[in-house]
């Protein structure tokens, strides 16, 4: 399912300028190689040779594991047990931390059919998190019920946030600045029907229809949940079912509702059949078709219909315009943004900001005594005129 965003107040553009939609496809973790992670994720978001021909120039994050023990998965840490030795390149993935191409915590580890997970494990992450001066602003939950850590109380085993568990850990999160949950049942899917289109098929678990809700934890604190969208059928997302995700979306109907998307997937798995096979490069040169899709997103970004974010940038985004306001005082030039919440980084959390203006004014934006920069923008696919907040540019850790 998609869903329509729309701003309370018509003097702020539902979407930054000039796109008619957003996008984010948040990636899992499993299967996804280090030497993949380093060469795919440079075409997705740059527009340098690679491997695979010119970079996309989208932006696309992925999650991470700090625990593993599989040679299939990278991983911060070399093995299971808290105590494990970092790997390799362990610096290489702060690098991709702080340049927010990875922007989520996958339940710490993969403790798949194996279990294990105690708190110190969470410790361990969090002491080396801040150690760096880093931060994973999205959690999600993982895998099969051995992973007891998982939070929500979408499933009996889900014992990550209550209290006095030996695997509690949500309080964690709480003191290291999370802000949003992906669990178990904040899953959509297209159901086919005879016709054009699709009808929404939601898990029946779900909590409303919002893309981004507040849940109440079973330790009673709250977070942040979003909805990724499955549409695969029985089996899990990867690779190959990417296009077909895409293709399922209704893209005139998508940008008549400046709508916002979140694509649930596992890019480091290629398929699934008895077992998994793992994504390469050379297998996709292999199979160029399946990067169809994403040369489609790509186009479409370029064209100004469709902007590609990280999962972080798409639901901060969210969060923001659903909390913001702003007062346009014309005579004197000058517009004021309020937000219920004291922002600590004013030029960060309002990026992407567009607001409604008389274009032969000459306007300066501030939040409180903060004089944000701004760009000016033509008229809209509704013909007005806009400024908007610049855009923090992206690190290039290539």
């Amino acid at each position: 399912m998609y869903y329509s965003i729309q701003s309370r107040y018509d003097n702020i553009r539902d979407l930054p300028y000039p796109y008619k939609g957003m996008l984010a496809i948040s990636n899992d973790a499993e299967y996804l190689s280090f030497d993949f992670l380093e060469e795919f994720y440079k075409f997705l978001n740059t527009k340098q040779n690679t491997e695979l021909g010119l970079g996309l120039g989208l932006e696309c994050a992925t999650s991470m594991f700090f625990f593993s023990d599989k040679k299939y998965n990278f991983s911060y840490f070399d093995g299971l047990n808290a105590k494990s030795k970092k790997t390799d390149y362990s610096q290489r993935i702060n690098e991709y931390i702080k340049a927010g191409i990875i922007d989520t915590n996958h339940s710490y580890g993969d403790f798949d059919f194996v279990g294990g997970f105690k708190r110190e494990h969470a410790i361990k992450t969090y002491e080396e998190l801040n150690k760096n001066n880093l931060s994973l602003k999205i959690y999600t939950n993982h895998g099969t019920e051995d992973n007891i850590q998982n939070i929500g109380g979408d499933a009996k085993y889900h014992s990550g946030d209550i209290l006095g568990s030996d695997v509690y850990h949500s309080d964690l999160l709480y003191e290291n600045s999370v802000e949003y949950l992906w669990s178990d049942t904040c899953t959509d899917e297209f159901e086919p029907k005879i016709g054009l289109g699709f009808n929404v098929k939601r898990n029946p678990r779900n909590h409303g229809y919002k893309l981004l809700e507040k849940k109440i934890l079973q330790d009673d604190n709250t977070i942040l949940t979003f909805n990724r969208l499955r549409n695969t059928g029985l089996n899990a997302p990867n690779f190959t079912s990417l296009n077909y995700q895409i293709n399922s979306i209704d893209w005139n109907d998508f940008y008549d509702n400046s709508s916002i998307v979140v694509l649930y997937q596992h890019l480091g798995a290629f398929n699934r059949t008895h077992e998994v096979n793992q994504t390469t490069i050379e297998l996709i040169k292999k199979y160029e078709y399946y990067l169809s899709g994403l040369r489609f997103l790509s186009q479409e970004q370029q064209v100004g219909n469709l902007k590609v974010t990280t999962t972080l940038k798409l639901l901060n985004y969210i969060n923001m315009i659903n909390t913001t306001k702003v007062d346009i005082d014309e005579k004197n030039g000058k517009i004021i943004i309020n937000n219920y919440k004291k922002i600590k980084n004013p030029s960060d959390f309002f990026q992407g900001l567009t607001i409604y203006v008389n274009p032969r004014t000459n306007f300066n934006i501030f939040y409180e005594a903060t004089k944000l920069e701004i760009e000016h923008n033509g008229p809209d696919n509704t013909g007005q005129y806009s400024i908007s907040i610049k855009n923090k540019i992206a690190v290039d850790i290539w």
